[in-house]
């Protein structure tokens, strides 16, 4: 497979470029509503500081912005820094290949996990910041990446097999009992179960099914229902239980699915009037941009 192109090509202005107009304005406007939801509430008022620390995707330094205006933001601040990380993989893919980076940012991570271990308070709760931190979970980003090459040139990367998988996802199980092994190696060990059953999946010849065909427009706005779905699952048990429902286990349960279908609804709405367009903008933008560049440097848009 021929390598991706070094980090001063323009292949990485387009790929960050289109990162943004993907991922930044939808949750731009998610966290304003986020941010002035909590403002009406008073008992769950949060700091502007907060906010500041949100918009530059920065809060997941922080142990009180961490999960500060809605808990699944911390893994988009996290994930941009993975972005930032990306020059650094291609520039020792071409210098010593993809599976010398991978183990290169695999001694990081271990490094990272090690020196967690003596910084954390044991007898407190573990510290997202410690944990989640960008260097030590960047391995599982790459793991997915180097799935993904080794797919696009029809290659396997994990052996998988479905007694692998049974395996690994017991493992992974496993290892949340206790609160050391859970932070030391269940994401990582969650991510390898998961990755082997991507490679499981992409290697299937059967064709798609019933199913497979029914969920691709909920996969097509998943990224608008991330966005939306955290803390509003909970709001909208809330408002059932406004309407009479028991507050109890089991008819949490049975409204599950209700819940489930607001969030799709509510993710649909954001993808085709926020998500589609800023990705539209994007696009428009970049053509603008591209007749203005010197021809030598111009190139296609996917």
């Amino acid at each position: 497979m021929k390598p991706p192109p070094p980090p001063g090509n323009p292949f990485l202005k387009i790929f960050f470029w289109k990162r943004f107009w993907r991922i930044y304005p939808p949750y731009f406007i998610a966290l304003v509503v986020f941010y002035y939801l909590m403002l009406r509430h008073l008992e769950t008022r949060t700091s502007a500081g907060n906010f500041w620390l949100h918009l530059l995707l920065i809060h997941n330094f922080d142990i009180d912005a961490f999960f500060g205006i809605n808990p699944a933001f911390w893994s988009l601040a996290v994930e941009m820094q993975f972005y930032l990380l990306f020059p650094l993989v291609l520039m020792l893919r071409q210098k010593v290949g993809m599976k010398s980076a991978f183990w290169f940012f695999a001694a990081v991570s271990l490094v990272c996990r090690i020196t967690a271990l003596f910084l954390q308070d044991w007898s407190q709760p573990p510290s997202q910041c410690l944990w989640y931190f960008t260097l030590t979970l960047f391995v599982d980003w790459l793991l997915g990446a180097w799935l993904a090459e080794k797919w696009l040139a029809g290659q396997r990367l994990l052996g998988a097999s479905p007694g692998k998988a049974l395996a690994l996802g017991i493992l992974a199980v496993a290892l949340t009992w206790n609160k050391i092994t859970a932070v030391f190696l269940g994401f990582t060990a969650f991510s390898l179960w998961y990755a082997t059953l991507m490679e499981l999946y992409l290697f299937s010849t059967k064709p798609f099914g019933r199913w497979e065909k029914t969920i691709v427009p909920v996969g097509l706005c998943s990224y608008s229902i991330y966005l939306w779905h955290q803390p509003l699952l909970g709001r909208v048990l809330h408002w059932l239980h406004n309407f009479g429902l028991p507050q109890t286990p089991i008819a949490n349960l049975a409204v599950l699915p209700v819940d489930v279908l607001v969030m799709i609804i509510l993710g649909f709405v954001s993808y085709k009037l926020v998500e589609l367009p800023s990705i539209n903008l994007g696009k428009r933008l970049y053509k603008k941009m591209k007749r203005r560049m010197p021809r030598k440097i111009t190139i296609q848009v996917p």
